[in-house]
């Protein structure tokens, strides 16, 4: 297919992840060439013989030499090569909620963000469970990090109060003995984050800053 070679070489370009019509549609991966300044479209379903993406796809993200791609609804996890978008797996529908953010935490689990819930994944067999509570949040749990040994997720509280940050522990979410009806245990940060928010990992071993600035 056309976009093998192009898509394979990523120093020359990047995915772009398109949800699609908003709430009808399949979503698509778009290929931007920087050299020339262009875009390719609909590069997962021609690599993938017409196959397509969930509806309304949200986030995507390289996790152990694997891209997961989230859509709302649907298809709501693919699993593919980062280089040729072939798919390698695909769960269908997985919970009875949207889904909005997939986030790695080890080479067996992974979670997927949705309103107000999570769900843990198992990434050999695609067992789902879905988690009831992160304390008290019903109205969305969307962006997340994994790090330092910690699940850091950026949640609404109750209602319509400001989005709060949540830390829980990868060992307790890690866990067989799990159950869906198990409370997991968190711990509320004092930030308050609003729409948008993205957690990003630094480094300030590896900042380096002229010597009349000041911190």
């Amino acid at each position: 297919v056309g976009s093998e070679m192009c898509i394979r070489d990523s120093s020359k370009g990047c995915l772009i992840i398109n949800e699609g019509w908003f709430g009808h549609g399949s979503g698509s991966i778009s290929f931007y060439n920087y050299e020339k300044n262009s875009i390719e479209h609909w590069c997962y379903k021609n690599q993938n013989f017409g196959d397509v993406l969930g509806v309304t796809s949200q986030s995507a993200t390289l996790w152990n030499g694997k891209l997961y791609v989230c859509s709302k609804e649907d298809n709501q996890l693919v699993v593919m090569d980062p280089k040729t978008l072939y798919a390698e797996n695909s769960c269908g529908k997985l919970a009875n909620y949207q889904a909005y953010e997939f986030i790695g935490l080890n080479d067996d689990y992974g979670i997927i963000t949705h309103g107000g819930y999570f769900s843990r994944i198992n990434l050999k067999t695609f067992e789902t469970i879905t988690l009831v509570s992160v304390g008290n949040t019903y109205t969305g749990t969307g962006s997340g990090i994994a790090y330092n040994g910690k699940l850091i997720l950026n949640v609404n509280s109750s209602g319509w109060g400001s989005p709060k940050v949540y830390t829980i522990d990868i060992a307790e979410l890690c866990s067989p003995d799990l159950k869906p009806t198990d409370k997991v245990a968190f711990q509320e940060l004092d930030i308050a984050t609003y729409g948008g928010t993205r957690f990003v990992p630094v480094s300030y071993t590896h900042l380096t800053l002229p010597t009349n600035s000041r911190v």
